[in-house]
């Protein structure tokens, strides 16, 4: 009778496995020492308009009040009132796209879509125009 031995991982394994990995640690070291140093080059550099928190199109005067907080998820993001009055509110997401108006009542939970895979990330919660 023949017994068939199956092999679990196809990875290396011994001195030439832990090699590889030294090779690898090596490698990754060396990116970042040049990255840190700047050797890469200005290229890859992030411009400072990427670390912008306010959106586009967006004043100061355009800010929902201290009393409601918003908590972003995947599917969806709830906004939450601890104000003493109702309020009118949308939340504005990454690329430019605004939320329906929904009236926000004082102590309510309030549910908005999420921010899904495609990255539009909410980033603003703004009052509506009256």
């Amino acid at each position: 009778m023949r017994t068939t031995v199956f092999r679990v991982s196809r990875r290396p394994s011994g001195p030439g496995r832990a090699r590889a990995a030294g090779r690898m640690r090596r490698a990754s070291v060396a990116l970042l020492l040049a990255a840190v140093t700047g050797a890469i080059g200005p290229a890859t550099a992030v411009p400072a308009a990427a670390f912008d928190s306010a959106p586009e199109g967006t004043t100061p005067t355009d800010v929902a009040p201290d009393c409601v907080h918003m908590y972003a998820g995947l599917r969806y993001t709830h906004l939450h009132s601890e104000c003493a009055e109702e309020h009118l509110l949308r939340i504005r997401y990454t690329f430019g796209e605004v939320s329906d108006c929904r009236p926000i009542v004082p102590g309510g939970w309030h549910t908005f879509r999420g921010y899904g895979f495609d990255g539009g990330h909410p980033v603003a919660v703004e009052p509506c125009a009256d």
